[in-house]
């Protein structure tokens, strides 16, 4: 690779829903020195098509793939890798069987580099403690009615203990980074982008009928139970000025989620999912993004919503709970911490009476984008990543679970995979 751009293929497990997301925030960042293309199958998790807030915006080559049952999917990776053409690396973002089949079939049959990204607690979405090895995720195959599909919660269960196959590791926090090692890359976003002017963001707000006074909590993304927004709604209520508005920016699958913001008694305004292209303006027209990661969750510990940096910026103040992966952006005093009983209330009722009570949290919040969450400076790592060797002694072990794989399955391997 050097001396020319690398040509990179990030691989997303499934494009359907908010998973697609990181993959091309990796995209973004690698397109600062590479040439990157996308990839991924479509299980029809969030719905039949791309996933929504990036539908129609996707600023990389994308190539979908039909999500299919574990037997048909890799009886289609062999021409699916071969019809998509030799690349330098293949990065796969999430540790799920479906990207990581596709990342290790590109890498053998090309040659390529092969980076896992993690960026959750995979196992903490489908109820897993402990990866299963092969043998017990074989075992529990035979009885697991969903296990002929490859996003199954067996396979999802099993896909960890591939990621020691990988020539590289990249992480998206410092928690992870704690448990994994490997290159810290953080939800980057673009720093030549402007934050959006005063006469934008009132433009924003009027656009969503709120008053000229109101207080705003805006929260764009995905609802989900551990990201603690029946906790605003509950401050929200105990204020009780009508000053104080949440604007929920995201479809709500979560159960739990929609019943919290629908017993509401305080203002809340509910908007379906967002294009990205619009993500900026609705964080800027806030007063503050509350980010109430619940720590009794397994995935509060393990996680960082991309609207952290959204909000970062945007130059507007983050509401965060103290949790692990948040720990370093907490020590940098980028955050107002609202951890404790009272806090969440102390810190609103600083709001309603100066909505620039937390201009030095702002201020350290843009230096931080800055120096650790640009896509420049994140560029600068990621390269390193890229440009490191590739460990041929993986690549027999990789060979070797490909072909138990495919034996499971009852598919023949192709040839240049070996018997």
């Amino acid at each position: 690779m050097a001396g020319a751009r690398p040509t990179v293929r990030i691989v997303a497990w499934d494009g359907s829903h908010n998973a697609f997301g990181r993959a091309h925030t990796l995209a973004d960042i690698a397109a600062r020195f590479a040439t990157p293309s996308l990839v991924a199958p479509l299980f029809g998790i969030g719905g039949p098509g791309l996933w929504p807030p990036l539908a129609g915006q996707v600023g990389h080559p994308l190539r979908l793939l039909p999500g299919r049952p574990l037997a048909p999917f890799l009886a289609g990776l062999a021409r699916d890798v071969a019809d998509a053409g030799p690349v330098d690396v293949v990065h796969v973002s999430k540790p799920r069987l479906p990207s990581l089949l596709l990342g290790m079939m590109t890498a053998l049959a090309h040659g390529a580099r092969l980076i896992i990204d993690v960026d959750d607690d995979e196992l903490a979405f489908v109820g897993g403690n402990e990866p299963l090895t092969w043998d017990e995720a074989v075992a529990e195959s035979g009885v697991h009615a969903g296990a002929s599909w490859p996003h199954d919660r067996v396979w999802t269960c099993f896909a960890p203990t591939l990621v020691p196959l990988a020539d590289a590791v990249t992480v998206a926090n410092v928690a992870l980074l704690e448990r994994l090692g490997g290159t810290l890359i953080r939800h980057a976003r673009d720093e030549t982008r402007q934050p959006p002017d005063l006469a934008q963001r009132l433009a924003t707000r009027r656009g969503l009928g709120l008053r000229g006074d109101d207080v705003v909590l805006a929260f764009v993304g995905t609802p989900r139970a551990h990201k603690g927004l029946g906790d605003v709604v509950a401050a929200l209520d105990r204020a009780g000025d009508p000053r104080l508005v949440l604007v929920v920016a995201g479809d709500i699958r979560d159960a739990a989620t929609a019943t919290a913001l629908r017993a509401r008694r305080g203002r809340v305004q509910l908007l379906p999912d967002q294009p990205f292209s619009r993500v900026a303006d609705l964080v800027a027209m806030a007063d503050a993004v509350p980010l109430l990661q619940r720590p009794e969750f397994r995935v509060s510990v393990a996680q960082i919503p991309a609207k952290l940096t959204d909000a970062m910026a945007a130059r507007v103040p983050v509401l965060a709970t103290e949790v692990p992966p948040l720990r370093d952006i907490h020590a940098a005093g980028a955050l107002v911490p609202v951890t404790g009983e009272g806090a969440l209330d102390a810190a609103l009722a600083k709001l309603l009476g100066d909505r620039q009570a937390f201009a030095g949290t702002v201020q350290r919040a843009g230096e931080l984008f800055a120096r650790e969450f640009s896509l420049a400076a994140n560029a600068d790592c990621l390269a390193a990543v890229y440009r490191g060797p590739i460990h041929a002694d993986r690549r027999q072990a990789m060979r070797e679970v490909l072909l138990r794989i495919h034996r499971h399955a009852g598919v023949a391997p192709p040839g240049w995979l070996g018997r």
